[in-house]
């Protein structure tokens, strides 16, 4: 599932309680078949786990709803063709999937020609997380007393810090609880971009600390706005727009982030450094802030 209607299955289960998950009494009947290609999709990706467990390098976790989307858009965006997933050969929803799980690199995302915007939703889908990751974060919330929030969501560094340690599982499931209230694909990769870029900081520059809890949305939001103001257009223009619903999200003004799903890498890796940078040399954050910001190393 997704959203709140999500379960997490982290430990081995009877099938009679796989089939209760998929088909449960509220199920309605125009989402029956839609129950049955996850549960297809599910399975193919453990015959897949024990034949190519490349495939599943950097994912913790496996959102079968999300997988799904990613293979829906992928047909739609990237092949142009508009018939659904339930409307496939199970043979072709397979081939489908490996092709999904099989776009890792960076070449096979320019053999693909894909977009910014569409690698972020497929790699948003998928839960890929680079290397170390997980290290980064712990990092992070040792610099970070406050802990880090993300919308309504928080991580405190204590007891995090005292009672779990950077390599365990459990860890990474927290910091995977914490991400997994995000509800658009390409906002979950720019939050993972965001703490690779936040952890790269921290490590090149020992001395910098956030002695307050940071928000990890707030900084998206930053971001994009820098990203905005870069924008080329007169100042009325910037202004009308922001008074603008987005057709996208729904929001409005400084809380769309939409401009970020497509900027280019380089572009959206600079506007997330300077608005860590911002936070973290702010007059209210430490003491001395007010000195020249040269001696920063970002990247």
């Amino acid at each position: 599932g997704s959203g709140d209607c999500a379960v997490v299955l982290d430990k081995p289960v009877q099938p009679a309680e796989v089939h209760d998950l998929f088909y449960t009494k509220d199920l309605k009947p125009e989402m029956m078949v839609q129950a049955v290609l996850q549960q297809e999709v599910m399975l193919y990706c453990g015959k897949l786990m024990g034949a190519h467990p490349h495939l599943f390098r950097g994912i913790l976790n496996i959102r079968v709803a999300w997988l799904v989307r990613a293979m829906e858009y992928y047909r739609l965006e990237v092949l142009g063709q508009s018939d659904v997933l339930e409307s496939l050969s199970p043979n072709e929803v397979f081939r489908l999937l490996v092709t999904v799980l099989s776009m890792e690199s960076t070449e096979q995302h320019h053999e693909k020609k894909l977009t910014p915007r569409q690698i972020r939703f497929i790699d948003g889908c998928l839960g890929r997380t680079p290397a170390n990751f997980y290290e980064k974060v712990w990092l992070i919330l040792q610099k970070t007393p406050g802990g880090l929030f993300l919308f309504e969501g928080m991580l405190p560094q204590q007891p995090t810090l005292s009672e779990l340690s950077p390599t365990e599982m459990s860890f990474a499931r927290t910091v995977q609880e914490l991400l997994g209230v995000v509800k658009y694909p390409e906002y979950s990769q720019i939050m993972g971009e965001l703490l690779r870029i936040i952890a790269t900081i921290l490590q090149r520059n020992p001395e910098l600390r956030f002695p307050y809890a940071v928000r990890l949305d707030g900084l998206i939001r930053d971001a994009a706005q820098i990203l905005r103001l870069e924008q080329p257009g007169d100042e009325a223009s910037q202004a009308s727009k922001a008074e603008e619903k987005c057709e996208q999200c729904g929001s409005k003004g400084l809380d769309c982030v939409c401009i970020m799903y497509n900027s280019s890498n380089d572009s959206l890796s600079s506007c997330l450094a300077r608005a860590v940078v911002n936070l973290l040399l702010a007059k209210d954050m430490r003491k001395g802030a007010d000195r020249a910001v040269t001696d920063c190393k970002v990247a």
